[in-house]
């Protein structure tokens, strides 16, 4: 049930004004309506008191060039924390994941705002990720990733001129989330595994995206998702698609990035694939228009599948190819052939 029938009032999808600030909560802990909406770059203050055991907040930080994909997650769900860390070989098809609970989340903190730092630091794993004007710096040390020492430092750019996707999706009053959507990022940085040969990663051919999250959320949820940064045609593209969390809500999390560009989509989309084999094609197109048209064609899944009491997940993450068409800002068909990125399902119980 969206929130337009659970008040008596909806929402419609607007863009905020970037000349303010916005508290995503009001003194008493519900949704603030006056942050509701998007923006080019973020200007919440995610600051969310009460709601005990009831609050999501997660970092998702991806970074990848044409040979390797590697992203780590941190999550705190008030009850616990986890933390997952992943490494895929795009060239030779093999995926590397180590992950941990912290039991209440203790020592797992995470920043009210987008550019806040991060400092975690347990017996085997410690995160540093420190922000400023123009830059984030991004630390991870883990003493047994699959049996060896997982060392990585990186320096992801922060242009201010550079346009992401950030949205507060309001189920109700007491249930609603933000999230900031940010695509095609130049990083560099290296990682070390073991006695390996450093893995580099070069401002001319890698991408880093964050995926971050907070919010209050039903107990029951499902959704799709897809994303890539990519060059193509002398261009840096980036996507942003998701279904199912937001319906009914009148806002959505789709966007194209071009370039430093952002260009909102607020026609939802759909995921049309065979939930009996994941590994089959995804087709991938917006519903009311021709803005989204794509092709994924998958090759490794990762599956993760909890039951813990009243928590349940099922989690399915693919990555693969995407071909197709997306409409530019100047309603101009750029037709896009095996840019890399990612789909996934998720239905939780949480």
């Amino acid at each position: 049930m969206g929130i337009s029938q659970q008040n008596n009032y909806s929402f419609k999808e607007k863009e905020l004004n970037t000349n303010y600030d916005y508290n995503l909560c009001s003194k008493d802990s519900s949704l603030d309506t006056n942050s509701v909406g998007w923006s080019r770059n973020p200007k919440h203050n995610c600051h969310i008191k009460g709601h005990c055991f009831r609050k999501k907040k997660f970092n998702y930080w991806n970074i990848c060039n044409q040979d390797y994909l590697f992203n780590i997650t941190v999550t705190n769900f008030d009850y616990v924390g986890l933390i997952s860390i992943y490494l895929l070989d795009i060239k030779n098809k093999t995926q590397t994941e180590e992950s941990f609970k912290i039991p209440f989340a203790i020592g797992c903190t995470l920043p009210n705002k987008v550019y806040g730092n991060i400092n975690i630091s347990k017996k085997n794993f410690t995160l540093s990720i420190s922000n400023n004007q123009d830059k984030t710096e991004l630390q991870v040390y883990c003493s047994n990733f699959s049996n060896n020492t997982l060392k990585g430092k990186f320096i992801i750019d922060n242009n201010p001129k550079h346009e992401t996707l950030n949205i507060v999706i309001p189920w109700s009053t007491r249930k609603f989330h933000f999230t900031s959507k940010q695509n095609c990022l130049p990083v560099s940085g290296e990682l070390c595994i073991g006695k390996s040969k450093p893995i580099f990663f070069e401002l001319n051919n890698s991408f880093a995206s964050l995926d971050f999250g907070r919010g209050i959320w039903p107990y029951n949820t499902f959704w799709n998702w897809c994303s890539f940064s990519d060059r193509h045609k002398g261009l840096n593209i980036g996507i942003n698609l998701g279904s199912g969390w937001t319906d009914d809500t009148g806002l959505n999390e789709n966007a194209i990035t071009i370039n430093d560009k952002i260009i909102k989509i607020s026609d939802d989309v759909e995921f049309i694939y065979n939930k009996n084999n994941m590994m089959d094609k995804w087709y991938i197109r917006t519903k009311n228009s021709n803005k989204i048209d794509l092709l994924f064609s998958p090759f490794i899944e990762k599956h993760m599948k909890t039951n813990f009491l009243v928590v349940k997940s099922d989690f399915c993450q693919l990555y693969g190819y995407f071909s197709g068409k997306i409409v530019d800002e100047d309603n101009k068909d750029l037709n896009i052939n095996n840019l890399f990125g990612t789909v996934e399902e998720h239905t939780a119980k949480w």
